[in-house]
């Protein structure tokens, strides 16, 4: 790849402590204009757990330059793949003959979820892996069974002992396989498609979840690896046709898109109706039209029609949400759990949307089907500080509505938490200062300067 040596000279000095800086937000503002969306991180995590498989360069555009992204890069660095990465794309070059087998920064693994992944590309390549579980934010840890399920599948060899994660591959992945993923997590469907390309045979996987970045992963495999057939069913249901011959593919090089993040999506829907303003979101890849909104599809339908926002496709990569014109209904949000996501929904979408709910014309609920109350009792303390009235009954949450936000100092715990902070503290009277952004750094890429280019007046706290 021209020049990718030079590019990569400096990237070392990539994994300094991440900034975390607590920003000092002065809300009510409204926020108008256009911003480009993010590439999906979801999607990228992916497709990184696919690296061992390929040889070749690679170019992998509109790859959000995140955290969760970083810390794979340098584990995979620490085994031979060279790579640059900029704030629109991610140049790899991988060469098997320039892979190393070594566990000095495995421990980076522990920080992100989607670390889990390693296990399947590295397994092709040395046959043994062992790196520390990945932990869980202060939602908690995750558990681990699912996808010791996968390997057990696969005939893969694992042990968990001490924190750390063993797997050893005894024999050549080879067979046809049927593989019901019926109401399982994003990580392990992900899991799963990859080593089904590594192995050789067919492998038939069906109840996925439908989501863009499963989509992605197929598209991407299916471009420089072995051919992955996607089926669509019009219930919202998929299946996926994996024929492999479980060789790697030599000098495959070549380019791929990573379509928009839903949860910046989101994000910016949640921003834009919070301050009252209108937003433009550009997208990298022209994908939309008033039928096929693809990763909209599920915040549109299951979200925005309910709560009355307005929004508007305005061309196959610009999507306009009108928080001036928007009179929020009180709405009753189900979050559903994994077998009930035929609908394109998010999970992780759906916390964003808590503080809209304080301006309902009456009481909003939310509910959570797959983590419970565990996932936003994290931040409800914190959403009260900023004023919110919320009462919690079993799982559900109950927001009244027609009340304002007010300024306060509150602290973000995980990714969608601090997002959903964020927002409600654009929307809040006054001053508010948010500590955590080591997590909305993590999944949210150069958001304050997007922020503030829309017109929010943010800044970081002067320590």
């Amino acid at each position: 790849m021209k020049n990718l040596k030079s590019a990569i000279q400096d990237e070392a000095i990539m994994l300094q402590a991440p900034d975390d800086t607590p920003i000092v937000i002065n809300g009510s503002i409204p926020l108008v204009g256009q911003v480009d969306v993010s590439g999906s991180k979801h999607s990228i995590l992916h497709i990184l757990g696919t690296l061992w498989l390929l040889d070749g360069d690679f170019v992998i555009r509109n790859t959000p330059n995140i955290w969760d992204v970083r810390y794979l890069l340098e584990i995979y660095k620490s085994l031979g793949i060279k790579f640059a990465l900029t704030s629109e794309e991610l140049k790899v070059s991988i060469s098997s003959s320039s892979f190393r087998y070594s566990e000095e920064k495995m421990e980076l693994a522990s920080k992100i979820r989607s670390s889990i992944l390693l296990l399947a590309s590295l397994l092709v390549r040395n046959k043994y892996v062992k790196f520390p579980a990945p932990t869980g934010d202060r939602i908690g840890n995750r558990p681990f069974a699912e996808f010791f399920a996968v390997l057990e599948h696969f005939g893969i060899f694992y042990s968990m002992q001490d924190g750390f994660i063993e797997a050893r591959l005894k024999n050549p992945l080879v067979g046809n396989r049927v593989i019901d993923l019926y109401s399982h997590g994003n990580n392990r469907t992900a899991l799963t498609i990859i080593l089904a390309a590594a192995n050789s045979g067919r492998t038939i996987i069906v109840n996925p979840l439908p989501q863009p970045e499963i989509i992605e992963l197929c598209a991407f495999l299916d471009s420089f690896v072995c051919p992955v057939n996607v089926e669509f069913y019009p219930s919202g249901a998929i299946k996926i046709i994996i024929e492999s011959e479980g060789k790697i593919p030599i000098n495959s090089g070549g380019s791929f898109s990573v379509g928009p993040d839903k949860c910046e999506l989101g994000f910016w829907i949640a921003s834009a109706v919070i301050t009252g303003g209108l937003i433009e979101c550009h997208l990298q890849s022209p994908i939309l039209s008033e039928k096929s909104l693809g990763p909209l599809s599920g915040i549109r339908h299951s979200l925005l029609d309910g709560f009355g926002v307005e929004t508007s496709v305005i061309t196959t990569s610009r999507f306009r949400i009108d928080g001036q014109r928007s009179k929020l209904k009180p709405i009753n949000l189900i979050v559903p759990h994994n077998k009930e996501l035929t609908t394109g929904l998010s999970i992780d979408v759906c916390p964003q949307f808590i503080p809209l709910m304080t301006l309902a014309s009456g009481k909003s609920q939310y509910r959570d089907c797959k983590y419970g109350a565990s996932r936003v009792t994290t931040f409800l303390t914190e959403l009260r500080k900023l004023g919110m009235i919320i009462s919690l009954h079993g799982n559900t949450l109950e927001i009244q509505g027609r009340n304002d936000l007010y300024g306060a100092r509150v602290t973000g715990t995980d990714i969608r938490g601090a997002a959903s902070l964020l927002i409600a503290s654009l929307g809040a009277k006054g001053q508010s200062e948010l500590d955590g952004m080591f997590y909305i750094n993590r999944g949210y890429h150069d958001i304050v300067r997007k922020l503030n280019y829309l017109g929010a007046n943010i800044r970081r706290k002067e320590l």
